[in-house]
């Protein structure tokens, strides 16, 4: 009788167990998403400042280009 009784308390405990491991594996994954969803925007946004940069050196080199055109002219 003790046997079966400790089996059922072990059973008890180890369904616990599996369902505090689940909750704690949903936790880890919903950690992890917004883990992701930061690196999404953060990467998003160093794109967007670097597609700025390149567009601001295009346009200086097109005014450099320009300016260069017109002192060229006058001599």
């Amino acid at each position: 009788m003790t046997g079966i009784l400790t089996i059922k308390i072990l059973k008890s405990m180890l369904k616990e167990q599996l369902v505090l491991l689940g909750q704690l594996e949903i936790l880890g994954l919903k950690a992890l998403k917004v883990i992701l969803v930061q690196l999404v925007k953060l990467v998003s946004k160093l794109t967007r400042v670097q597609q700025e940069q390149l567009v601001k050196m295009v346009n200086l080199h097109s005014s450099v280009q320009t300016a260069t055109g017109g002192l060229a002219m006058l001599i």
